[in-house]
């Protein structure tokens, strides 16, 4: 992403802080890590299938040889004590302030490109990289500073093509096998110069001889024309990538049908294929305490983020053929890089936006589709060896479209929310796909239920969190089964919301003092979370006395720990005010015959009833 796109998308983030061609994941029992935020990282497996499907492809590496990758990323520099990525890091340089640390605990750029591509897995800990448990490493080189990118510290273009002409050549010398350029300089600037144009295109010929790909943003303009380097420089060894958003559209209004949330993304023949590049979830500086998304939800998109989706595809691809690290001659160099590209441009998933063309003919992206990680390895001769090698490509693909029942399916996916009182989901697996046809359809509700059919409907008992997955079947044999060949989705994650309570009655006594109103709740809500026997309420609410005047209510509690709870209950009344923090054993009760619920504090006394239609 260019520099000047990194500090007007992030500067605002700052501030606040400091005040078709089918893929098929034949996974059948998917090891999903344990890494709490997984389930988050849409751009890696989603059930609607627009991601890169990181699962199967983990699965068709896990038991080949691996080779050390070593990725370079110049950038804003990355928090190598994340816990997720200190044990990801090889040495790198600062040239920014001219010293070995190239650590970056502010700006949240390098940390979540880094974070996408080799982020620990299984740790226990925030999100994954695409490269799982592979041996890549992250080798940061900063050629920003926060000041700068937040206009605090003057520095000219010149200077930044400067500190990327040392950055450049100390990854080709340093052992990098592989370039992450998310952060691109002004080509106005290489061009005025020409002492550093010739210099800039000496270290891509230098980089190409030695077969190492540069993987950069095709740019943030969300228009046809880059006008940043490297987008211009047609070389076989750049490769510019656009952003998709989540129901895998092109993340730009090209065709002026109307923008999308948060559409960005440059495209055209620069823009050699796409990747996810909207709604980041990866690692953070400070530990995640800088996590964009927290404080400026718009800051987490940029073609800066889909870059890494390929960097890391590049990174896995080396590491299990270590022979194209391996060349005697630029010829030998130049012939690796070729099969990479071309491997990139068949592993992908087409779509017809993505193939189409603007200005009589120019492609939106030059492969016609976005990056399929088992398509990109399978073009690189690496098969699943529990499949007797069989190509993905025969194997149905399992794809879910989930919604409330009654209410509008949601194009752009995550997490679906059932409100209490309307808790059936609708589940459709009509698009999921086989070039032979699939037989059976096989829905499992994360709550020990399950259904067949290509759209059920399923109502859950209970609130809490239940992740929905699908299994599809078709009628070949599979190699390893005997029975027909299978995929199963990505989990749709299903919340069921608490019950809402809509009558409230509130009793105080005290010193003298009392106070009792009751009434119909007119907004807000007051949720009641249950855990087993375990009771947690929480919200704020107003509702009309018998007087007809406004009464507030706010009520928060804990979950007990061995019987005590601590909270606050406070209410407003124009005559009459409270606000009253506990901490006691065992304060809430139910009475079923009533459906209420009560919380007894000292002198305070509230009940809510839930609503009388459930």
């Amino acid at each position: 992403m260019p520099a000047t796109s990194v500090q007007s998308s992030l500067l605002g983030a700052m501030i606040s802080l400091l005040l078709t061609t089918p893929c098929s994941a034949v996974v059948e029992s998917a090891d999903y890590p344990n890494d709490p935020r997984f389930y988050s990282q849409w751009g890696f497996e989603q059930p609607n299938d627009a991601d890169v499907d990181v699962l199967t492809a983990w699965e068709m590496v896990k038991d080949k040889p691996q080779s050390e990758v070593i990725v370079a990323v110049i950038d804003t520099g990355v928090d190598s004590t994340h816990p997720d990525l200190v044990n990801r890091v090889a040495p790198g340089y600062d040239f920014v302030y001219d010293d070995s640390n190239p650590v970056d605990m502010l700006f949240p750029h390098g940390t979540p490109i880094a974070g996408i591509i080799a982020a620990e897995k299984d740790n226990d800990y925030s999100v994954v990289g695409l490269t799982g448990d592979m041996p890549v490493k992250i080798m940061s080189l900063r050629v920003y500073s926060t000041l700068e990118l937040l206009g605090l510290m003057p520095v000219s273009a010149a200077s930044r093509a400067q500190r990327l002409e040392s950055a450049f050549s100390y990854a080709i010398d340093n052992g990098a096998n592989v370039i992450n350029f998310s952060s691109a300089v002004a080509l106005s600037a290489v061009e005025s110069d020409p002492h550093l144009k010739a210099t800039v295109e000496s270290l891509l010929k230098k980089a190409q001889d030695k077969g190492i790909i540069i993987v950069a943003g095709a740019g943030n303009s969300g228009s046809l024309n880059p006008d940043y380097f490297p987008y211009q420089w047609d070389r076989p060894n750049i490769i510019n990538v656009a952003s998709i958003n989540r129901r895998g559209a092109l993340a730009a209004d090209w065709d002026q049908s109307g923008p999308e949330p948060r559409d960005h993304s440059s495209y055209g023949a620069h823009a050699h294929l796409a990747a996810p590049g909207t709604e980041l979830e990866s690692t953070w500086p400070s530990n995640d305490l800088l996590d964009i998304t927290l404080f400026s939800p718009d800051s987490d998109n940029g073609t800066s983020f889909a870059a890494p989706y390929v960097t890391a595809a590049i990174a896995m691809g080396l590491s299990v053929r270590p022979d194209l690290m391996q060349s005697d001659s630029p010829a030998a160099a130049l012939n690796n890089i070729l099969t990479l590209r071309k491997a990139l441009h068949l592993g992908v998933q087409t779509t017809p936006e993505l193939q189409s063309t603007v200005n009589g003919g120019e492609p939106i992206v030059v492969a016609g589709g976005f990056l399929k990680l088992p398509l990109f390895l399978e073009n690189l001769g690496i098969r699943l060896s529990e499949r007797n090698g069989e190509s993905i490509t025969t194997y149905p693909k399992s794809v879910v479209r989930a919604q409330e029942k009654g209410g509008a399916f949601n194009p752009y996916g995550g997490v679906i929310r059932l409100e209490y009182e309307n808790r059936t989901l609708v589940a459709d697996g009509t698009q999921s796909h086989d070039d032979h046809g699939i037989l059976r359809y096989e829905w499992d509700f994360g709550d020990g239920h399950s259904a067949q059919g290509a759209v059920v409907e399923h109502t859950y008992d209970r609130t809490g969190t239940y992740y929905v997955t699908l299994k599809v079947m078709d009628g070949e044999i599979d190699p390893v089964t005997g029975e027909g060949k299978s995929d199963v989705s990505a989990p749709q994650r299903v919340e069921v919301l608490p019950p809402e309570y809509d009558f409230v009655k509130i009793r105080y006594k005290a010193n003298g003092e009392g106070f009792a109103q009751e009434g119909r709740m007119l907004s807000g809500r007051i949720d009641i979370r249950k855990i087993g026997s375990l009771r947690r309420i929480r919200g704020t609410s107003q509702f009309l006395d018998e007087n007809n005047q406004l009464v507030k209510v706010s009520v928060t509690t804990s979950f007990p720990v061995l019987g005590l709870v601590a909270g606050n209950i406070a209410f407003s009344h124009p005559n009459f005010n409270r606000s009253v923090n506990f901490a006691t054993i065992n304060p809430v009760s139910y009475d079923a015959s009533t459906n209420t619920y009560s919380l007894k504090v000292e002198e305070m006394e509230l009940h809510f009833t839930e609503k009388t239609r459930r």
